[in-house]
């Protein structure tokens, strides 16, 4: 340190915080997504937990590029948590992708589905009209 230095330990810190690499905590996942889009019907969202989180969070839009995420806050219920995309936002031409944002504490929270281990998989899950594509996420992903 140079005797000039009046950096306090809080400050160097924030500092390593923001330049170091997070620290994940793994946790494991369930969800299934809904097979199709049905009109004039809620899109009901479940998502499944070995340990609960604090709060969980889904944001949703049409596949439009053009468009912002909605969110809206996911009530648990134990390990589960529920929440429903309206019927009316589901009156579209366009699917629906989503996401789910999940805060194990205040200073740990990630994203499902996420990039992955290797940062290649897609980060949503997509929900269309017509025949029935649903694939099973359980998994571990960190936080």
């Amino acid at each position: 340190a140079h005797a000039g230095d009046k950096t306090t330990p809080e400050i160097k810190a924030l500092i390593q915080a923001i330049i170091g690499r997070p620290n994940r905590v793994a946790i494991a996942v369930h969800h299934v997504p809904p097979a199709t889009l049905r009109s004039a019907e809620p899109l009901n969202i479940e998502i499944t937990f070995r340990k609960s989180p604090q709060s969980v969070r889904l944001y949703y839009r049409h596949v439009n590029q053009g468009e912002r995420f909605e969110s809206v806050s996911m009530p648990a219920n134990g390990k589960h948590f529920h929440a429903a995309i309206p019927a009316a936002y589901i009156d579209s031409p366009y699917p629906i992708q989503y996401y789910f944002e999940i805060a194990h504490d205040p200073q740990n929270v990630t994203l499902h589905p996420g990039l992955g281990p290797n940062l290649t998989q897609q980060p949503y899950y997509v929900v269309r009209r017509g025949e029935a594509r649903a694939r099973s996420s359980e998994r571990s992903i960190l936080i």
